[in-house]
Formats: structure tokens, sequence, C-alpha cells
């Protein structure tokens, strides 16, 4: 859901909807780590195997992050 959210962000962002693509990245990241939270927790309690998925959503959260804050200051919502 958050590669879903992300790209909805991107072409709102090339169609000049600065505020809509942040808050899209916004609920992207936050997807994000509710996954990588409740992924976490069930293999904490041994539910699942870790197959080598946290780097990756690792990686998806930063970049996130990354688009939430450069979107933010995009949109003014930030002063650098």
């Amino acid at each position: 859901m958050d590669w879903v959210l992300g790209t909805i962000a991107v072409f709102c962002f090339a169609a000049g909807l600065n505020t809509i693509a942040l808050l899209l990245c916004v609920a992207a990241l936050i997807t994000s780590v509710g996954t990588i939270s409740l992924r976490m927790r069930a293999r904490a309690q041994g539910a699942l195997l870790d197959d080598g998925w946290v780097a990756p959503k690792l990686f998806t959260a930063i970049v996130l992050l990354s688009a939430v804050w450069c979107l933010a200051a995009q949109a003014g919502f930030i002063r650098l």
C-alpha cells in the first residue's frame, strides 16, 4: 500500500498538487511504519519467519521520510 500511495503522490506532485502529494506521502509513511511494526511483532511472537523483508521496508520508510520532508519544504510548511 505504501508504494501505491507513494506513486500517486509522485503524480500529484508532477501535476502541481503539492499539498495533496504531501498528505499522500504522510499516509504512505504511516502505512510503511505500521507494516514494519506489525511484522516485527509477529516475528517476535514466532509467527513469521525472517525472509529478508527488513531492509527493503526500512529503505522504503527512509525514502518516504525524505519525500515528506522535501514536499513539506516545497509546500512551505518547513523553512529551510
